[in-house]
């Protein structure tokens, strides 16, 4: 019994993790088309219910470096699309990539709890986050959304609800990375981005000593959401090489 309490204290996933991901992230993730995809979708589902001209507050929860943030407030010019994350090294980060909009707001804070008030909100998008909240099969983060969306307002959440299958990803990546950058463009890549790769392993130990917050099925998925009072208006599994599930639901 005390073997496994220090095994899982190991896979715990400190904001030291975070950080040192943070500064690879974009890196290792531009060649990932998969992941590309599930940002396309989320900002389709948005545009396809808000009217781009329209003034808007959208919500990117979990909203790392900003690349759908960036892509949100160039869809939505008269909007005000704000930015939540975390992590310190995320933030700061997404501030200097947000320089170049007006209409960008980066926020601090936990996804877990509220940081505007309720009925804000006309949508939020919360990729690749939820998994990764200390409190995921309770479902707080979920709860937080719904409080800070308008009646009628619109949750897009992408969520890794599979066990990775690391090398099937990696593979991905490479594959991309050597058709843009050539053999030793990939090569040094990867000597790059080594932590964000330790970052992933770590992910991978976590749904063995926490299935419970990082795998779901799509029914599942969708049952946790409906259970805070959303309603579903789409629901998928096949984005993210097969292994996320995408909602889109509305308050």
């Amino acid at each position: 019994m005390e073997k496994k309490h220090k095994d899982m204290t190991k896979t715990v996933i400190s904001q030291a993790d975070f950080s040192r991901y943070a500064r690879q992230y974009e890196n290792l993730l531009r060649y990932k088309p998969s992941y590309h995809e599930v940002l396309q979708q989320a900002l389709g589902a948005i545009t396809r219910r808000l009217a781009p001209d329209g003034e808007h507050r959208i919500g990117d929860f979990g909203a790392g470096t900003g690349s759908l943030t960036r892509m949100l407030a160039g869809a939505f010019p008269k909007s005000t699309i704000q930015a939540v994350d975390f992590n310190a090294s995320f933030v700061c980060m997404l501030e200097q990539e947000a320089k170049e909009f007006r209409n960008i707001q980066v926020i601090q804070g936990d996804v877990e709890k509220k940081s505007f008030p309720d009925n804000h909100f006309d949508a939020i998008a919360m990729i690749h986050v939820l998994r990764l909240t200390d409190n995921a099969h309770k479902g707080l983060a979920i709860q937080s959304a719904y409080d800070q969306l308008k009646q009628g307002g619109y949750l897009v959440i992408a969520d890794i609800g599979r066990k990775l299958n690391q090398k099937r990803h990696g593979w991905e990546i490479l594959q991309t990375a050597r058709r843009e950058i050539g053999f030793l463009g990939t090569a040094y890549l990867f000597l790059r981005t080594l932590n964000a790769i330790r970052f992933n392993v770590k992910c991978s130990r976590l749904e063995r000593t926490r299935p419970e917050n990082m795998l779901h099925t799509l029914d599942e998925f969708c049952k946790k959401i409906e259970s805070v009072g959303f309603t579903i208006l789409e629901a998928r599994d096949d984005l993210y090489l097969g292994d996320d599930d995408f909602v889109v639901a509305k308050k």
